[in-house]
């Protein structure tokens, strides 16, 4: 009898606990499927990624195990990633515990190192945000001392368009060791989005397949007090126990760094927005202010080293790294945030690069 691993968790870490040849789960659930004798043929492993359910006919789905019991002597196992809820009840109900192992990618927290590393490194990656710093490290410990608690933590960075609140996260998730998971809610205001949300056919992208997908415990909602009104009771579960549901699948968020994001003044400004369900769900709003001169400097500065830094050698040759910066000093009052600021110096000097190259 096959024996079943299901993995919970990012494609690239379940690529890692698969064998190196197998055969794909939608290729033999389509062949079983439409033949009544399934044709010999010699392999051990099956393999089905998140998106290998997509292409599996509705009967497929609701007769999974049937359809694998057609092959039962030639498999040894068959290892899924993120599968349905449907198709786990029915492989639990199906086996013995003894051949259905379930994994569940253990994702990184808020440690000792981590803490560490915002403390010294933090105004050298967020520039002008003393203050964020500051709120946000009193509120990570908090989290880092509750190890044995699974509830999630709610911020909300508010404040002008371009001065840190993105890159803040982007800054968190590399410390835990993955990519950004980012929702950019104020464009989603069709039905199209609630069906995204709430889950519709199991063939159909949704929110909780992709939550099952992230590769760490940050997750970012952006512009999340214009979203459709319709859709903020999605949250309540998710931000009070760490826990989601969809008509297709379940997934666990404990211990995520939720970032909500607003371009709102005041935390005030937001709860008119948001309403008092949501408003006090929140465990704390941190405010993002306009650079100062001596940030504006800075951020000039570290624009400036970036963008050189990508170009090739023969670009380099035709302009000098001090030179460039020198001269965005001299106007720096002209920047209005950090992603002003580098479109417009980069714009610059692609303009004197092609130029350049067209004599």
């Amino acid at each position: 009898m096959a024996k079943f691993v299901l993995y919970y968790g990012p494609r690239n870490e379940f690529s890692k606990i698969i064998p190196e040849r197998y055969y794909p789960l939608e290729t033999l659930v389509k062949v079983c499927d439409s033949e009544n004798v399934f044709r010999k043929v010699d392999f051990d492993y099956v393999v089905g990624y998140s998106m290998s359910y997509s292409s599996i006919t509705e009967g497929g789905i609701q007769n999974f195990c049937t359809i694998l019991d057609r092959v039962d002597d030639t498999l040894e196992i068959v290892y899924l990633q993120n599968p349905p809820e449907c198709i786990k009840d029915e492989i639990i109900r199906s086996h013995s515990k003894e051949n259905v192992k379930i994994k569940q990618y253990k994702y990184r927290s808020i440690g000792k190192k981590q803490l560490e590393s915002i403390n010294i490194h933090f105004d050298e990656e967020i520039i002008g945000q003393p203050k964020v710093k500051k709120q946000l490290l009193a509120s990570l410990y908090e989290l880092y001392r509750k190890k044995n608690k699974n509830a999630p933590i709610i911020f909300m960075f508010y404040g002008p368009s371009g001065v840190g609140k993105t890159e803040t996260a982007k800054y968190l998730s590399m410390l835990l060791g993955g990519e950004l998971f980012r929702q950019q809610l104020s464009m989603y205001q069709t039905q199209g989005f609630f069906d995204y949300l709430y889950g519709a056919d199991h063939n159909r992208g949704s929110f909780a397949k992709d939550l099952l997908e992230r590769k760490s415990n940050v997750v970012l909602l952006d512009e999340f007090d214009k979203a459709n009104p319709g859709i903020w009771s999605a949250f309540y579960q998710m931000f009070d126990e760490g826990h989601y549901m969809d008509k297709n699948y379940d997934v666990d968020l404990r211990n995520v760094i939720f970032i909500c994001t607003s371009n709102e003044p005041s935390p005030e400004t937001i709860r008119k927005k948001i309403g008092d369900p949501l408003y006090y769900r929140v465990n704390r709003y941190i405010e993002f202010q306009l650079l100062d001169l001596i940030a504006k400097k800075k951020m000039v500065s570290k624009i400036v080293h970036e963008e050189y830094s990508r170009l090739t050698r023969e670009e380099k040759a035709k302009m000098n790294e001090k030179d460039l910066e020198d001269k965005y000093l001299v106007g720096v009052d002209v920047f209005q945030n950090f992603r002003h600021a580098r479109n417009l110096i980069k714009n610059d000097i692609n303009q004197a690069l092609v130029e350049d190259f067209l004599r």
